[in-house]
């Protein structure tokens, strides 16, 4: 039997391993917090004053740049894999979406603008076409009260030749362009031929003359009426006593015109442009 004691524990023995891991380093009381990158904060800042000043240039500038410089925040703060996220990201993201609504906002304001502009410029060239009218008219009963002053015995019929009323100066050439259209009374146009002159204002004019009215006929007998392929808003009809008015509803001037004049209101613009009455 061996009676040798067993050797006492080395001293050199590693002590045991700890159950859990130390807490992670943590800034000691009073240090200053980590800030978000200067150019994400800039991306939100010019985002949100590019909503609000929209309506104007700034706002797409103000949101073209926060687009701009959020994306260079998003681009330099990225996170490492697995590491904590980065401050500043939800800033730039914020910076982009309210750079992005800026812009919209914007272009609604412009988009709205310009149909406003438009909308304005079609309901001034409606009152200068009805102005028009009304002077065209005018011009009938005074060429009517002429040609009755020379001739007695013959009925005070209004003409349907526009010519009659330009050539003799009742009413200058420009009152039968068309406001809406794109073909003003050329310079030249007292130097050319009489057959010249009378064609395009039949042809370029905005104006038709209805056939068959006299100074007899009813107060309603439309005596003038604007091309109806010249205005968007609609046909302006100037009848025998004076009354001029828009007509948007076609149907029921065209049924107007047939009971009339026999035509369509096509029929009456071909055969007026053509000379044929």
């Amino acid at each position: 039997m061996n009676d040798t004691p067993p050797p006492p524990p080395s001293s050199a023995a590693a002590p045991p391993t700890p159950s859990h891991q130390p807490p992670p380093y943590a800034a000691p009381p009073g240090a200053p917090a980590e800030k978000p990158p200067t150019l994400a904060v800039l991306s939100l800042v010019l985002g949100l004053v590019g909503v609000v000043t929209a309506c104007v240039g700034l706002g797409l500038l103000l949101g073209l740049a926060a687009i701009l410089l959020g994306v260079i925040a998003l681009a330099t703060t990225k996170a490492a894999p697995g590491g904590p996220k980065p401050k500043g990201r939800g800033m730039a993201v914020g910076g982009i979406a309210a750079g992005l609504l800026a812009i919209v906002v914007f272009a609604v304001t412009i988009a709205a603008f310009i149909s406003a502009g438009w909308h304005a410029k079609q309901a001034a060239l409606g009152l200068v076409q009805h102005s028009q009218a009304r002077q065209i008219h005018f011009a009938l009963h005074a060429h009517a009260y002429d040609q009755q002053d020379e001739n007695p015995t013959q009925p005070s019929r209004f003409t349907t030749n526009p010519f009659d009323l330009v050539d003799p100066g009742y009413i200058d050439a420009a009152i039968f362009e068309d406001p809406f259209g794109d073909e003003p009374v050329p310079d030249d146009f007292d130097q050319w031929a009489a057959a010249d002159r009378a064609r395009w204002l039949r042809n370029q004019g905005g104006f038709v003359l209805l056939p068959g009215v006299t100074e007899g006929s009813s107060g309603d007998t439309i005596a003038v009426i604007s091309k109806p392929a010249s205005s968007p808003q609609g046909v302006v009809v100037v009848t025998q006593d004076g009354l001029a008015l828009h007509r948007n509803d076609l149907d029921a001037l065209e049924e107007e015109v047939h009971n009339q004049t026999g035509k369509t209101l096509d029929q009456l613009v071909d055969e007026f442009e053509r000379g044929w009455y």
